[in-house]
């Protein structure tokens, strides 16, 4: 590629080489879930004239990168804080890395890296995606409700366990009767799981139940 300028009845043409390869994303993988922000990193693309390379970091609530989060895009060439090693750096070998300085909540992430050679940005990198959830399940809809009293002695006990991000890892519900251990239905999906509890002989009559209930989710908290 090349500019032009008009001088003295001249054209004077600046030829600004080829724009560097797009860089590759390496980690966290795609999808990856996580209970903090990670770092985000790529490998360094080659460039044509070995030119050093500066990097664009863009990180969006969407795919379309339309809801960019504040102070994205990060560009190095204009403050390499959070750059790890600190830009400009050779190109075709090494890795470069970027920890969000900004405090990301919960919720899914989309990121992509393009590299600027000194001239222009090449091409950006694969869009991926990560989700931070840093909050725990939760449940719903006890049956029988908390402190009830009046309750049938042959009475099942349910409730939904729920997680609105991660959602829940299934193999982690644990669920005590009276402090003993008992093994309940599991059914549903991670976002929201049923969980039954058939006694296989009547509760005490003016027996004090009590249940007890532990879950994580797949980000584990």
């Amino acid at each position: 590629a090349y500019v032009a300028d008009w001088s003295d009845g001249l054209y004077i043409l600046q030829f600004l080489g080829t724009p560097p390869q797009a860089p590759s994303l390496d980690a966290p993988p795609n999808g990856t879930i996580s209970r903090t922000p990670p770092t985000l990193t790529w490998l360094i693309p080659d460039d044509a004239e070995g030119d050093s390379l500066h990097f664009k970091v863009e990180i969006a609530r969407d795919c379309q990168f339309k809801e960019q989060i504040p102070g994205s895009p990060f560009e190095s060439k204009e403050n390499a804080t959070n750059f790890m090693p600190t830009p400009p750096l050779p190109a075709g070998s090494g890795i470069g890395n970027f920890l969000p300085g900004y405090s990301l909540g919960d919720g899914t992430y989309w990121w992509r890296v393009s590299a600027w050679d000194g001239h222009s940005y090449g091409d950006p990198s694969d869009s991926w995606k990560f989700t931070i959830d840093a909050t725990n399940p939760y449940t719903a809809d006890h049956v029988p409700a908390k402190d009830a009293s009046n309750v049938g002695v042959n009475t099942a006990i349910s409730f939904h366990i729920k997680d609105d991000l991660s959602g829940v890892d299934s193999s982690n519900i644990m669920m005590k009767v009276n402090q003993n251990s008992i093994t309940p239905t599991v059914s549903g999906n991670p976002s929201d799981y049923l969980v039954v509890y058939k006694p296989a002989t009547p509760f005490g009559y003016n027996e004090r139940v009590t249940v007890a209930i532990s879950a994580k989710d797949l980000a584990g908290n």
